[in-house]
């Protein structure tokens, strides 16, 4: 079972663009401080981090070039969807004065590519806007954190607002 998560860990990492310091760094972690991984364990991790990286650098090399209309990454890709998932528990956990530290900590958002992240001052109706690399943008808006509410005030959503209390 311990195999299968870190496999599943490593290629997901690698795949979202983690360095193989990075992603060794925490397995490093989970064997000597966490006690997580036994040396065995650990070694067998560490040999397919390696293997994982050197087949990466293989189908890289042997791709052929195309042109950058022709690498655009669908709109539901496993990258596209974890980044804005971040910004949106982002938003809705931290506010101006403080969520610069969870992008910075490792644990919570792993492998993130985001360049820059920014949050309104506002107290409520906060709002996010992240950039990942030229052209890609996120936009995360604060939500209704209780949707238990809207049962007893309304039939279906499009019936309106909910007032703020």
């Amino acid at each position: 079972m311990i195999k299968v998560a870190v496999r599943e860990y490593i290629t997901e990492s690698q795949q979202l663009g983690s360095t193989k310091e990075h992603i060794e760094g925490h397995l490093q972690e989970l064997h000597r401080k966490e006690f997580l991984l036994s040396e065995p364990t650990y070694e067998w991790a560490r040999q397919l981090l390696t293997e994982v990286f050197v087949e990466a650098a293989v189908d890289e090399s042997s791709c052929e070039p195309v042109s950058p209309s022709e690498t655009k990454e669908p709109l539901f890709c496993k990258d596209t969807v974890y980044h804005a998932s971040i910004c949106s528990c982002a938003i809705n956990e931290y506010d101006a004065g403080n969520y610069q530290k969870f992008f910075k900590t490792k644990e919570k958002v792993p492998g993130h590519s985001l360049e820059e992240v920014s949050i309104s001052r506002s107290k409520q109706d906060r709002y996010l806007i992240a950039r990942q690399g030229e052209s890609t943008f996120y936009f995360a808006f604060q939500s209704e954190p209780d949707l238990s509410k809207w049962p007893k005030l309304f039939k279906s959503f499009s019936e309106g607002k909910m007032p703020r209390l």
